[in-house]
């Protein structure tokens, strides 16, 4: 069972860290050997198998008061996604999209918005978020069907996702009237964002983002940011130079990077943008290593794809994860033309599919769909050379290369390999009681 530990250097200290029970280890040169040569199934020396010995009581200990707890525990959907538009008024550099139209152009109807809003509330759901393209082009629509739900007593939580450009006060009255919770994708200062974010006229959008975010500011409205790293100024701009900015408007980030796309033209423009495996590895540390400064010193930022990590390693239960994206089997996204799969990385592959909001016997048959949809992003499918960290985060399609048997592999493996080393090299490192007051206990939310 002690095989079963991944352990690794980081400067001068030698880790494990089993994944049977999320214990953290700290061992010598000694003890690693030893691990390593049950892995090679080599022979033990006396007081090598004495130092086993020493280990394994460790972690008996530490498993013995596991209950494996099964993550989701069924299928629910819980969030509802409409895409209020597949039109976007911006053109970025690296959008993935097709200029957010994922190659259907269109504006989700009134009727068919009522139609997905009676179906949520059929169905238990808590949140509905609207999204795009970029949603704020259909904002009347957005006012209507939120005014609907409240006519007819639905209980939703609401979110948007939006480029920011066109908040307004009108805009920004609303979000607080609904208690929004609102996320604006903006990449950083404006030499940054400028560079890849731009209207269709090649226009920078960054003086209409921060218009926007003051005005959420001034409101109090829940705000998060989402930021994407691209090469095109890796040189030049670190995500601590870029998150230091923006915080001074949000302490709570998305925090992304530009992948390899079928929307790049060729190679040359592909590698303009899109971070090499090394750069990404470099990237999420530097990344990893700011959060923490920033938590040692008592200021509470938050990057949810981290902290999402950093919850499951410190979550005293331990989750087994039933499909690679722990989102898939509780979320559902309305397209324009009230077509339905789980997420826009799902969108029109077929065995996503998950039926048509007009369909009459759409919810009677989405349990079923779903769970057909699921069982091709189940963990059996996530094909790592060494799954110790596969329990700890989530991956998205977008980060995935999906052979021709079905199976999936991590586009960027080693780099995401030594990310998770690295949360775990400053849990043991850092002053953890410091970083958890900080946060206030809710590392997430």
């Amino acid at each position: 069972m002690v095989g079963f530990i991944h352990t690794f250097q980081m400067k001068n200290k030698y880790m494990g860290f089993d994944p049977l029970s999320k214990t953290l280890l700290i061992l010598d040169s000694k003890e690693v050997e030893v691990i390593n040569k049950i892995k090679r199934n080599a022979p033990l020396t006396l007081s090598e198998r004495q130092m086993l010995s020493e280990i394994q009581k460790t972690l008996d200990s530490k498993r013995e008061n596991v209950n494996p707890i099964i993550v989701p525990a069924e299928i629910n959907p819980n969030m509802m996604v409409l895409m209020v538009s597949q039109t976007c008024n911006m053109k970025c550099a690296y959008c993935y999209a097709c200029e957010g139209t994922y190659t259907k152009p269109g504006i989700l109807r009134i009727e068919l918005g009522k139609r997905a809003l009676d179906i949520a509330n059929e169905l238990g759901v808590d949140t509905v978020q609207f999204y795009g393209g970029e949603p704020l082009l259909n904002f009347d629509s957005i006012e209507k069907l939120v005014e609907y739900a409240d006519i007819n007593g639905y209980k939703f939580r609401y979110g948007i996702v939006t480029n920011g450009t066109l908040i307004n006060r009108r805009i920004a009255d609303f979000f607080t009237q609904y208690d929004f919770e609102v996320t604006v994708s903006v990449d950083g200062p404006q030499v940054v964002n400028d560079l890849n974010r731009k209207y269709k006229n090649g226009k920078g959008t960054y003086t209409d983002i921060i218009k926007g975010l003051e005005l959420l500011n001034e409101r109090s409205i829940k705000l998060a940011l989402e930021v994407t790293y691209a090469r095109n100024y890796i040189q030049k701009y670190s995500i601590r130079d870029i998150l230091s900015h923006l915080s001074k408007y949000s302490k709570t980030f998305v925090v992304g990077y530009v992948l390899p796309s079928v929307q790049f033209q060729n190679n040359i423009i592909r590698d303009k943008y899109a971070l090499k495996e090394a750069e990404i590895e470099e990237f999420l540390k530097e990344l990893v290593d700011y959060l923490f400064d920033k938590w040692e010193e008592g200021i509470p930022i938050k990057e949810m794809g981290i902290c999402r990590i950093l919850r499951e390693i410190l979550d005293p239960e331990y989750h087994v994860k039933t499909y690679i994206c722990s989102e898939m089997p509780l979320r559902i996204t309305v397209f324009h033309d009230g077509d339905v799969y789980p997420c826009h990385q799902t969108y029109l592959d077929r065995r996503f599919y998950l039926g048509n909001i007009k369909d009459k016997d759409f919810t009677k048959l989405l349990t079923e769909k779903m769970s057909r949809a699921a069982e091709h992003f189940t963990m059996s499918k996530l094909k790592l050379h060494d799954a110790w960290f596969s329990n700890l985060g989530d991956f998205c399609r977008i980060h995935l290369k999906e052979k021709v048997n079905g199976t999936y592999v991590p586009k960027y493996p080693r780099a995401y390999e030594r990310t998770f080393e690295h949360i775990l090299y400053n849990v043991a490192t850092r002053d953890m009681k410091k970083v958890i007051e900080t946060l206030g206990g809710n590392i997430v939310g």
